[in-house]
């Protein structure tokens, strides 16, 4: 049998006073001229955390029971005591808590009673990203496996949500894969993780490509233009420029030229490539000759699909557009990441001299 020996003085800042007895007069196995504190850290110098489920309608005994069980609280007794006082005795959040040793039946419950919950795994996907690289991520992060992700990814039918996408269906989620912060609180399969990143796509993009645009791009030609705006702008402010620069091209009917899409192209054919994700490199005039319904040097119109995962702000860019006669527009080479545009070639050969005549961007120390 156990006792619960208390002293309740009223009056501002006088503490209840309290000791508990176990069967043998021990105080939890401690002799009672010890007057060990039911309160205090089981261990101190054991900082080790352990995840503790509270479910949901367990109460404040269900879950003391559990915490002395496993060694985090001296008494369930104490903590269902301590919570009463706090009360929270009958309001403790379900959810995974991060508890240890270390900790006193005081902090627990105030852990407890905050709600603060362990985060579960989370991956946050850039914009720009390939399916390959949100691959590693994922696994990187234990969120999913690699190889189960780029199965549901190569298979829309597959996946949950991808009735939610615009008409047609695609034939990979390349380009549908929304860069965001995800979170779960276990593992979930390839198709899950798919899911959640299609869902949210849906959520922030779907219904903007409903409206029917001046250029007359279909949803998935918008987000094919998006991820090639995606992996060229590298100033917020130039995406609008740089997709009308593509636009104007498509209307013209001359090629795209546009360097992100013939690095994707070498990239898959060059498994050594893909792997490093090394899609910045400077492209070679061979590159340039590369075979490839991707090369949009040698072709005219639009990829067959998107080439990464774009953000929203570059499906707002292609979406509506800067208004604009531009036909070119060539790097610099000051490290800002902006580009000169230009309407005409000799306006553009004359840009390209001028970047070509610049110095060079120190790198920072």
């Amino acid at each position: 049998m156990v006792v619960l020996f208390a002293v309740v003085v009223l009056g501002a800042g006088v503490a209840i006073g309290y000791f508990l007895l176990g069967d043998n007069n021990s105080l939890f196995g401690t002799s009672l001229g010890q007057l060990a504190d039911p309160m205090a850290a089981v261990d101190p110098n054991d900082p080790t955390t352990q995840v503790v489920t509270i479910q949901n309608g367990e109460t404040a005994n269900d879950i003391g029971t559990q915490l002395q069980q496993r060694g985090l609280v001296r008494s369930s007794l104490a903590f269902r005591f301590a919570a009463d006082q706090a009360g929270v005795g009958s309001s403790l959040a379900a959810g995974d808590y991060e508890l240890s040793k270390s900790m006193s039946t005081t902090e627990i419950v105030q852990v407890l009673a905050k709600g603060e919950v362990k985060r579960g795994l989370v991956a946050t996907i850039p914009e720009g990203w390939r399916s390959e690289q949100i691959a590693d991520r994922l696994e990187a992060t234990s969120f999913t496996s690699r190889t189960d992700f780029l199965s549901a990814v190569a298979a829309p039918p597959s996946v949950p949500g991808v009735e939610l996408l615009p008409p047609p269906a695609p034939q990979r989620l390349e380009g549908y894969l929304f860069p965001e912060t995800y979170e779960v609180p276990q593992p979930v399969s390839g198709n899950r993780a798919a899911e959640l990143m299609v869902r949210m796509f849906a959520q922030r993009a779907g219904d903007a490509l409903k409206v029917p645009t001046e250029s007359k791009l279909t949803p998935s030609q918008v987000i094919t233009l998006a991820s090639i705006v995606e992996r060229e702008a590298k100033v917020p402010s130039e995406r609008a420029t740089i997709a009308s620069v593509y636009l104007n091209r498509l209307n013209a009917d001359m090629p795209l030229q546009a360097d992100p899409t013939v690095q994707y192209a070498v990239a898959t054919r060059d498994g050594a490539a893909a792997s490093a994700y090394n899609y910045w490199r400077d492209l070679s005039s061979a590159d340039l000759q590369v075979d490839s319904p991707y090369n949009t040097y040698l072709r005219t119109g639009l990829p067959p699909g998107p080439i990464c995962n774009p953000g929203e702000a570059s499906i707002r860019a292609v979406l509506q557009p800067a208004k604009t006669d531009f036909l070119y527009f060539v790097a610099t080479t000051d490290g800002s990441g902006s580009h000169l545009f230009a309407r005409t070639l000799n306006e553009h050969n004359a840009n390209v001299a001028k970047v070509n005549a610049a110095p060079l961007a120190t790198p920072a120390p």
